[in-house]
């Protein structure tokens, strides 16, 4: 068992650090897109795109009905025929109800953009999203055709490298040319285009879609393995992006591009959240199909521990200098969204120290569970937006998304523990949390008392050292620097023992 967890955690690592570099590439563009539209834009022509924005996701995800995922699960089980029927049904089923949304936006457009979001010049630009979102659905729905042939490659040049690259290229001419909120849907649509083209081309290349022979309609098997999955993504849509167009609803374009950077902003924090996932969900499954709990506990609290230390440097940053850190990178004009920042990041934070709580469940069989579990967050979510924002403005949805979180996680991870015995924290993470507390609340007192911006960032770097030296003395010890070495090719016989030393640590 020892030598298999020392195997099964340098490859978590390693194949994470593989996942971190594309979710990197793609976060980090997608973030210098978000800086170029807030920086030259403006608040009222970037709140506008980013309702257009946020439509085009949702909407663009939901027409899909979980076929994406249909596909990419039942493709590897079928011979050359069933491969061409499973991807033509699946085309058969969105391409016309992906159309009919788009053209319903289309129509419209200066409808919604009057009554719903109380300005009428970001018509022009939801008529455009309109035409992407059939674009975008075929996109999705390929790469998910592609990840069924288990080609991992195919899908980072699609959605890491060639959506945001060019989305960005598209971003820099049309803003440059003074085409603002319009400029910015346009080029949303040409890079969707592109992505979508070069989906296609991967999944002529590996499949057999275009070769001659029987191809039987599959609608009742793809349809009855992803209507459950219809409501988890509603449900995931709700959690994520309703607050936006509530937002857009309840108050003015202004408010929404001011807490489109923030939740921006703070969900960066999550990136590495994202890469562990991607990976820990199909090694779980592994280890609970071979019955071995006592490892998959120790595995889970490992992640656990190690997404709280390479979390907090970016918590600490985002909590103790709010202002600071949105006048440096957006400007003095989104500054007063701090008090959100802050919440925000604290959300996120609190989702990421759970660890991979959602992933356990789901690898071993608990969808049912997540899916009640996301519903109930959804709905508290709409709720508490719904109350908070009309009071507190964009402060509101950010107190809405984080409750719903913290919520989300405390069940995922009570039913976690009901079943498996799996809990994410250790013994001195309790220590490490107190005293980045104590220095926040002493980084912040001074951030306040000094005036001057460049004494501003004097300071917040001298704290972020002496963060740095707290994390290093307070949450890695020897076990964490003996796990480092054995990454890094040191021999270490005892690496199970390290780790079993570290969770009770």
């Amino acid at each position: 068992m020892e030598n298999r967890l020392g195997e099964n955690v340098k490859t978590l690592l390693t194949e994470s650090g593989i996942q971190f570099v594309g979710f990197g590439l793609k976060y980090g563009i997608s973030f210098i897109s978000t800086l170029v539209m807030a920086r030259l834009l403006g608040q009222v022509e970037y709140g506008g795109a980013s309702i257009g924005i946020t439509i085009l996701a949702v909407v663009s995800t939901l027409v899909l009905i979980g076929l994406d995922t249909g596909v990419s699960r039942n493709l590897p089980r079928e011979d050359a025929a069933g491969k061409r029927g499973m991807i033509f049904s699946a085309g058969e089923i969105v391409l016309p109800i992906s159309i009919g949304f788009g053209t319903i936006l289309v129509i419209l457009a200066p409808a919604l953009a009057v009554n719903v979001f109380h300005d009428a010049s970001i018509a022009s630009s939801l008529r455009i999203f309109g035409l992407a979102i059939p674009i975008a659905a075929v996109m999705k729905l390929a790469v998910g055709a592609i990840r069924g042939t288990t080609r991992a490659a195919p899908r980072v040049y699609i959605q890491n490298v060639t959506l945001p690259i060019s989305r960005l290229v598209f971003l820099l001419i049309f803003i440059s040319l003074g085409l603002g909120a319009v400029g910015v849907a346009w080029a949303y649509l040409l890079s969707y285009m592109i992505a979508a083209a070069l989906a296609t081309y991967f999944v002529v290349k590996l499949t057999p879609v275009i070769k001659s022979g029987p191809t039987p309609r599959m609608y009742r098997t793809l349809l009855s393995f992803s209507a459950p999955l219809i409501v988890a993504s509603i449900m995931r849509l709700v959690l994520s992006d309703i607050d936006i167009l509530m937002i857009g609803y309840l108050k003015s374009t202004v408010d929404v591009a001011e807490y489109n950077v923030i939740y921006q902003l703070s969900s960066l924090t999550t990136v590495f959240l994202s890469s562990v996932s991607y990976v820990f969900l199909p090694l779980l499954s592994k280890i609970d199909n071979d019955g071995n709990s006592e490892m998959g506990s120790l595995l889970y609290r490992s992640v656990a521990k190690w997404l709280f230390v390479v979390t907090l440097p970016f918590i600490f940053v985002l909590i103790s200098f709010p202002e600071l850190t949105l006048s440096l990178i957006f400007g003095s004009e989104y500054v007063s969204g701090a008090p959100a920042l802050v919440v925000l990041t604290l959300g996120f934070f609190i989702h990421t120290i759970f660890g991979p709580n959602v992933e356990s469940l789901a690898s071993i069989g608990e969808t049912r569970t997540i899916m009640r579990i996301d519903v109930v967050a959804a709905v508290t979510n709409v709720f508490l937006n719904v109350t908070l924002i009309p009071m507190i403005d964009i402060l509101g949805a950010a107190v809405a998304t984080t409750l719903s979180y913290i919520l989300m996680n405390i069940m995922y991870s009570r039913r976690l523990y009901r079943i498996e015995g799996y809990y994410p924290f250790a013994r001195n993470t309790a220590p490490t949390l107190i005293a980045m507390i104590v220095i926040t609340i002493i980084a912040t007192i001074c951030i306040h008392v000094v005036q001057n911006p460049v004494l501003q960032l004097v300071v917040c770097i001298i704290f972020l050292i002496g963060f740095f030296t707290i994390i290093y003395l307070l949450a890695i010890g020897e076990d964490e620097r003996a796990i480092f070495e054995s990454i890094t090719g040191t021999p270490d016989p005892d690496l199970a023992d390290v780790l079993s030393n570290w969770n009770d640590s």
